[in-house]
């Protein structure tokens, strides 16, 4: 047996998160350990599903990673805030460019 959580589920979850006031920040916990690996490997394009609202995919980007991040929840993704994000090596800003789609 399958079983998921979909849009009705993710979308009551960050509009909880949003009440509360508390993004779902794990303040780099997971890209963290992954870094080391991806440069190693010469990883220079990241695909993230499920981000939520675009926390890790911005860590990412900033390490200079080109990011494509998608999520099921429009709740998440209007709660996207685009910061710019310092890359890693050049100090530049990195300009978010949100898009989303979500069905029902």
């Amino acid at each position: 047996m399958v079983v998921h959580a979909g849009v009705e589920f993710w979308d009551q979850f960050f509009r909880q998160r949003l009440e509360s006031g508390h993004d779902l920040d794990w303040a780099g916990l997971w890209t963290r350990p992954f870094l080391v690996p991806l440069r190693q490997a010469g990883v220079r394009t990241v695909l993230e599903l499920g981000c939520g609202t675009g926390n890790d995919a911005a860590r990412l980007a900033g390490e200079g990673y080109s990011v494509t991040a998608i999520e099921l929840s429009g709740g998440a993704i209007g709660q996207l805030v685009p910061v710019p994000v310092p890359h890693r090596e050049t100090g530049e800003p990195f300009k978010h460019v949100w898009r989303g789609i979500a069905r029902r």
